[in-house]
């Protein structure tokens, strides 16, 4: 498969995955649900007037929630540390970071790509389709592979591994090769190349004959 074929086939495939997504009664319905919740028109944001006014919403519920109930939750985490109970003051303080607004719509989000089994990275193209309701404009991540690059907590050597997603194809990874290949030559043992040794066995056991022929000599 060109290159080119490879791409328009990929876009093609993504583009009308995103499309039975939306077509989907219950995730419309799950959509129309946090639109009522997090104070989005039915109809999505449309002006950029919308937009700031619906952000500065959004900061100004982060604030009261944070002013209201966070004096109170850190007041128990000093006891909870007091007590040296810090895994109860760590599940505390995530707590009440998971419920301080910001975050929460954060978490809605990921719900719902979680519950619709759709890459992570699709994160914020849902919530741009959440805030704007205008599919058009939606930009849907290409990669279903993607490389990662590590390094060892012990040897501090790079390490290459590759991330597919649940759609991913052999073409994906065809089409990333190449620049697998480039960072394979940054590897710490790049060109230090196994050779097979094709008569193994036949060399162990002249070894072994050898080594008993000595300890016997050597004993005498």
């Amino acid at each position: 498969m060109s290159k080119d074929n490879y791409f328009l086939k990929r876009d093609e495939r993504i583009k009308q995955k995103f499309e039975i997504l939306l077509a989907r009664p219950d995730f419309q319905n799950d959509i129309k649900k946090l639109r009522r919740k997090w104070n989005i028109s039915p109809d999505g944001i449309k002006t950029e007037e919308t937009r700031l006014e619906w952000f500065h919403w959004l900061d100004n519920e982060t604030d009261q929630y944070v002013d209201k109930y966070w004096p109170e939750c850190r007041r128990q985490m000093r006891e909870l540390v007091q007590k040296d109970k810090l895994h109860d003051r760590q599940d505390l303080n995530d707590e009440f970071n998971k419920k301080v607004p910001r975050n929460a719509f954060h978490h809605e989000i990921s719900h719902i790509v979680f519950k619709f089994k759709l890459p992570s990275s699709w994160h914020s193209s849902i919530r741009h389709y959440l805030l704007f309701n205008n599919q058009d404009n939606v930009r849907i991540p290409l990669n279903s592979v993607s490389l990662l690059l590590t390094w060892d907590s012990k040897t501090g050597e790079r390490q290459i591994s590759l991330t597919l997603q649940a759609d991913s194809t052999i073409d994906d990874i065809k089409a990333i090769w190449p620049l697998v290949m480039v960072e394979q030559k940054r590897l710490h043992d790049y060109g230090k190349k196994y050779q097979p040794a094709p008569n193994l066995t036949l060399d162990q056991r002249s070894y072994e004959l050898k080594q008993k022929k000595e300890n016997k000599q050597s004993n005498s």
